[in-house]
């Protein structure tokens, strides 16, 4: 019987962890994609957008739909349900929500701006960029001047 219980245990918590693995590729691969530095598109950052929205509020208003119809706590869920802290962290967990949802609706003008892909070097893009990313530019520069010197100083000793 102890066997059997440990095995039926494993199993259930297995499941769990696959499903939480699931639900997780399910609901952040689709916001993830409206982070892409590749993949710049209004319908895409629309779609994340909306996608975003609809994970922060719907949990949070299924829960106090929910929260309505318990009576007073009796079981542990309904006493985990209607204890202070667990408000608290719902409603932290919608304002991050909505703030991500607004970074991500930032995106959508960004993307629209003609300006910033005609010029490859506008103030707005270099501001914006990743600094690991203006480091390497910067090694890369400086290693093509010291590459150039190192030419020039050699055909200027061995004319051609």
């Amino acid at each position: 019987e102890f066997g059997c219980t440990l095995a039926g245990t494993i199993w259930s918590w297995l499941m769990l962890a696959i499903g939480l693995v699931l639900a997780g590729y399910l609901i952040m691969t689709p916001i993830s994609l409206g982070n892409s530095a590749i993949l710049r598109s209004n319908k895409v950052a629309a779609f994340c957008f909306v996608w975003t929205a609809i994970v922060a509020a719907i949990p949070y208003t299924l829960v106090f739909l929910w929260r309505e119809d318990i009576e007073p706590p009796s079981e542990n869920a309904q006493l985990v349900g209607s204890s202070w802290w667990f408000l608290v962290f719902m409603r932290i967990t919608l304002v991050m929500g909505i703030l991500l949802s607004l970074i991500l609706a930032v995106q959508i003008p960004l993307n629209s701006m003609t300006a910033i892909k005609r010029n490859r070097e506008g103030k707005l893009q270099r501001w914006m960029m990743p600094q690991n990313i203006k480091s390497g530019a910067y090694i890369k520069m400086a290693g093509s001047r010291k590459v150039n010197s190192f030419l020039t100083n050699a055909h200027a000793l061995h004319p051609v």
